[in-house]
């Protein structure tokens, strides 16, 4: 029993690393406040290819993080309430799974019951051109879809992310 609990822990240890250093792999520049952020198509968890274009006039927050990431799991019912308080105002709120299965990410949201909408970055093609290093990662992107903020963490708690949001909420 204690072997398996052993084995699982090096094993997300290691999937965790991993997911960073294949983020890290990217060659690309970091990206520059007020400069525009890298454009993508991803689809969700039902197959829908969804657009950052599609959000041009919205102030958009994405979150880049995986099921392996203990930090990225624990800033979860944060990134929930938080979807939900912005649900009708002018954000979008775009979660950026970063190279997991799909049934792996599905299972995951559906037992925590999280409403949020999830893409899917299998191939870590986003995050290379976010520069993402390490996960979470959250952008912050305004109504003119210039990147305003680049955050590396989790978040502790719903104010703190209210607080980057609301020089750009109308």
């Amino acid at each position: 029993m204690q072997k398996k609990t052993f084995f699982g822990l090096i094993f997300s240890l290691l999937s965790a690393i991993c997911l960073t250093l294949v983020a890290c792999s990217s060659d690309s520049q970091p990206l520059q406040i007020d400069s525009p952020a890298p454009g993508f198509e991803l689809s969700d968890l039902n197959g829908q290819r969804v657009s950052l274009k599609e959000f041009r006039g919205k102030t958009v927050f994405i979150n880049f993080w995986a099921t392996t990431c203990g930090p990225c799991v624990s800033e979860m019912p944060v990134l929930q309430e938080l979807s939900s308080s912005l649900s009708g105002r002018e954000v979008v709120f775009i979660s950026i799974n970063t190279g997991e299965d799909i049934n792996v990410v599905k299972d995951f949201i559906q037992k925590n019951q999280y409403t949020f909408p999830v893409l899917l970055d299998s191939q870590y093609k986003v995050a290379g051109q976010y520069n993402v290093r390490f996960i979470p990662t959250s952008f912050f992107i305004d109504k003119d879809g210039l990147l305003k903020i680049n955050l590396v963490g989790p978040f502790k708690d719903k104010t703190s992310i209210e607080k980057q949001l609301a020089s750009f909420l109308p």
